[in-house]
């Protein structure tokens, strides 16, 4: 979206990666945004019991994904761009909350896409016993390279795998909770049960199990630039994807812990025991291996969305790092952001998955609550903006229809570990001050570039009192690639709209330009 041309007319041009995401590849990769199957939800046994997490997963859709899914489906098709959040926030509350929420969800986005390398290996050990600490290091690595190397081929490769990833990931919830069913094991009085231990219960857990397992519909909205038909596209692909993620827990899981009562054995990597308990040992190893292909298909379509995020940070009143914004010349994908985004993931995937998921609802709840505050905002500031898809309430109930799951937001960073409150409050304080050194930095090279404009100006006034060539003016290869990295040519002055070069105007230093 920022990689910015100047056509033989001298106008600014954009280039864009092509439209081609459909319905259905935008409903298997939301499903992947959001879920991947039952796959996680095992420590929400354990901490709430049957009756906790079943309500809330039947509660979370209404008061917390559906406003999420809307919400990206309105601002989304109104800004049809890659970005997401970043460009919502951007238009509504300026740049400074715009780069706070980028790197907010930039943070969240490596702990969250770190969980499925984890995962994998936690998986896979359900077939090779326990592994020595480097192997599994090892295979994270190799999961994160191959993946990598998936997304950067484009996003057409993404969303085909989406859907064949998907498929698969289905198919052993879907048997096991009609042979279950069939089976008679389905007991609707196990599924009363409540925690004996309220006090002891670790309910900042368990809201993180049930919020992680139902969040990320706002990620679908990085790649708007690249969905066909966004105003039509968006919506129906949202709606379905909420009640696919919906139905592929609630019934599943009412079986499984009707089945298995040992809920404090239920967590992460337990789903193969449980299958095991009703198709036997071969059962159990094919859910073993769909579990890998739900880590894959995840890390797969997150790794997609959250580099389009990183690719919305590159302009120079957000970081101001040109390279994130290139196009591979192939491949039309913005290939340094996802290998920089790889980079940060296989430094994340060292910590514990628990603190991983902890981390992950806290910082995205942080970057959310901007997006929220943005709809309204933005629904006051510009009521006529063009908007394809708009969410049926008045301003009165956009207010109303936040309220939910911005309290959801606040309770998520509240209920959580003291160590968890510290690295939320860490990020704030860094993302504060890295806005500033950012705003410094840019800054300081726009006054170069005036100072050279002024040796330019000073230069051609001396060589026209002795009738020498104007142009042997030279700016050295420093100062070029300032000017390149700033004004986004490719060794052209930088034009604006109108086609006049901005060298050719005055630069504007206060605080009003950035």
């Amino acid at each position: 979206m920022w990689n910015e041309k100047v056509d033989e007319d001298g106008q600014s041009t954009k280039e864009h990666p092509p439209r081609t995401l459909n319905t259905l590849q935008l409903v298997f990769m939301s499903f992947f945004c959001v879920s991947g199957g039952g796959y996680g939800l095992e420590d929400g046994v354990r901490t709430g019991r049957p009756l906790m997490l079943i309500i809330g997963l039947l509660v979370a859709p209404w008061v917390w994904a559906l406003p999420l899914a809307l919400m990206t489906a309105e601002l989304a098709t109104a800004m049809p761009e890659n970005g997401g959040k970043i460009l919502w926030v951007k238009r509504a509350l300026g740049p400074f909350w715009a780069f706070q929420t980028g790197y907010w969800n930039w943070v969240n986005n490596l702990a969250d896409n770190a969980l499925y390398p984890a995962m994998f290996v936690d998986y896979l050990s359900q077939l090779t016993g326990e592994m020595h600490p480097m192997l599994s290091l090892a295979i994270r690595f190799l999961v994160i390279a191959l993946i990598t190397l998936v997304n950067i081929l484009g996003i057409q490769v993404v969303g085909k795998l989406s859907v064949v990833f998907a498929c698969i990931v289905l198919s052993p919830f879907l048997i096991f909770a009609i042979w279950g069913t069939i089976a008679g094991h389905l007991d609707f009085s196990v599924l009363a049960q409540l925690p004996t231990d309220w006090k002891g219960t670790d309910w900042g857990l368990y809201l993180s199990v049930v919020l992680w397992n139902t969040c990320g519909w706002d990620s679908v909205g990085s790649v708007a630039g690249e969905v066909a038909n966004p105003q039509t596209t968006y919506p129906r692909g949202l709606i379905l994807g909420v009640l696919l993620v919906t139905s592929s827990y609630i019934w599943p899981l009412s079986v499984g812990v009707s089945i298995d009562h040992n809920y404090e054995n239920w967590q992460v990597g337990y789903w193969p025991t449980v299958t095991a308990q009703l198709g036997g040992k071969a059962y159990q190893v094919y859910s073993v291996l769909v579990a890998l292909v739900a880590a894959l298909g995840l890390f797969n379509v997150l790794l997609c969305t959250s580099s389009r995020m990183l690719y919305a940070f590159a302009p120079d009143d957000m970081l101001g790092f040109a390279p994130l914004a290139k196009i591979h010349s192939k491949f039309k994908t913005p290939y340094i952001s996802i290998i920089i985004n790889a980079l940060g993931v296989a430094a994340f995937t060292v910590l514990p998955f628990q603190a991983l998921i902890e981390i992950d609802v806290v910082l995205y709840s942080l970057s959310l609550s901007t997006a929220f505050v943005s709809l309204v905002r933005l629904r006051i500031k510009e009521p006529q903006m063009e908007r394809p898809y708009r969410i049926p309430l008045n301003t009165a109930g956009i207010i109303i229809f936040v309220i939910p799951p911005l309290i959801l937001c606040f309770a998520s960073t509240i209920w959580n570990s003291w160590l968890t409150k510290g690295i939320a409050i860490g990020s704030v304080i860094i993302g504060i001050a890295a806005y500033y050194l950012a705003q410094y930095m840019r800054k300081r090279r726009l006054r170069k570039l005036q100072l050279a404009e002024e040796m330019q100006v000073m230069h051609t006034s001396q060589v026209s009192r002795k009738g020498e060539d104007a142009n042997n003016f030279s700016i050295d290869e420093e100062d070029e690639e300032e000017l390149e990295i700033n004004m986004g040519s490719e060794n052209k002055p930088f034009l604006s709209p109108s086609g006049a070069s901005e060298l050719e105007k005055p630069l504007q230093l206060d605080d009003t330009s950035y």
